[in-house]
């Protein structure tokens, strides 16, 4: 089932996920303790919205998703192991009862996802090849990158003590847009087992971040 977005405006959060983690939006509009008012919303670019929750339940005949998400107590959405698809607008909306017009004003919640992913393969890491990581940060209701200028995100690779990194004879750091970043290593020996991490900020404070280790067996150079 798809309805049109035509709800009362009213308050709005962005929630900043990591891929594969499992994360709870809040609704704090709610009128039934028992969330049988509450209705979930889905949108990302189109012109329509999918329902995802009706009256508390789940409806799993709209969504290929319905197997990761649940409804908390307090009437929160909870999407189970996030994936890049499920970025975009969440609205949580009140109806007393089914057919009735909407009561009070939507709940809304923006979801990102951030993840990074790697140029080689795992079986094709090891000292001596160069490597690319891309972190990127998925938005898909407007774009990410207004997304990013209006929330004033930054995404930065860190160190372990969560200081920026610089580049090196051997890491070179792309800014490719306000939503994705790139990491590029040489390889070397003591880079086995080592973890890259990728940081999301608002402003100063640190949102999220998500890692990626560069791991191989033995500490022989490539000869390729």
């Amino acid at each position: 089932m798809t309805v049109l977005l035509t709800g009362v405006s009213g308050f709005d959060i962005t929630v900043f996920s990591t891929y594969g983690e499992n994360v709870t939006l809040p609704c704090k509009n709610v009128i039934y303790q028992d969330c049988s008012s509450t209705t979930w919303l889905y949108n990302n670019k189109t012109s329509v919205t999918i329902e995802m929750v009706s009256h508390g339940k789940i409806r799993r005949e709209n969504t290929d998703r319905g197997d990761r998400l649940s409804v908390g107590s307090d009437c929160s959405l909870n999407i189970h192991k996030v994936k890049v698809r499920d970025a975009g607008l969440y609205t949580c909306r009140q109806f007393l009862y089914e057919g009735a017009d909407q009561t009070g004003v939507d709940y809304s919640v923006h979801l990102t996802v951030l993840k990074i992913s790697s140029s080689l393969k795992q079986t094709e890491i090891r000292s001596g090849r160069t490597v690319t990581l891309y972190c990127s940060l998925h938005y898909r209701f407007t774009t990410c990158n207004y997304l990013a200028r209006t929330e004033r995100l930054r995404l930065s690779w860190v160190s372990e003590t969560g200081a920026d990194l610089q580049n090196t004879s051997t890491v070179t750091i792309s800014h490719l847009s306000e939503c994705n970043i790139s990491l590029t290593v040489e390889l070397q020996d003591q880079d086995n087992k080592r973890e890259w991490r990728c940081q999301l900020t608002k402003g100063k404070e640190i949102q999220t971040s998500v890692s990626h280790v560069t791991r191989w067996r033995g500490r022989t150079s490539s000869t390729v």
